[in-house]
């Protein structure tokens, strides 16, 4: 098995780390910007915590309750029709001129989600 490379191409510029004593020093190769990024992104936990040990969480929001077919008409009604169609590259005016058709099967998709209590993430 082969060692990963980059190919001999910078994909990172050189960093300047600066050190706690004040200095700064430059990272260059792909493991010390790794591990100075690490750094940067992922500090380490402090000793003391400024939550309250006797702190009280509000209550959950109610969950969700199902969406209707008459909510889903309503919103498709509100859509601009000609605006630039999303990552789906489907456009509004589809949605617009065939929402008695889709509506039926955009119901259950919608309500699953919902009660699965999950999101499908190109969305």
């Amino acid at each position: 098995m082969s060692t990963p490379s980059n190919g001999s191409k910078a994909r990172i510029p050189t960093l300047s780390v600066s050190q706690q004593d004040g200095t700064s020093t430059d990272a260059t190769s792909n493991a010390e910007k790794s591990i100075a990024l690490a750094k940067s992104f992922f500090p380490p936990r402090p000793d003391t915590t400024s939550v309250p040990t006797d702190f009280e969480y509000p209550d959950p929001i109610a969950s969700m309750t199902s969406i209707t077919s008459d909510e889903i008409k309503c919103n498709i009604h509100k859509l601009s029709p000609y605006k630039a169609p999303g990552p789906d590259r489907i456009c509004n005016i589809v949605f617009k001129q065939c929402a008695d058709i889709l509506v039926p099967f955009l119901l259950p998709l919608f309500n699953t989600t919902i009660d699965l209590q999950t999101y499908y993430q190109p969305w």
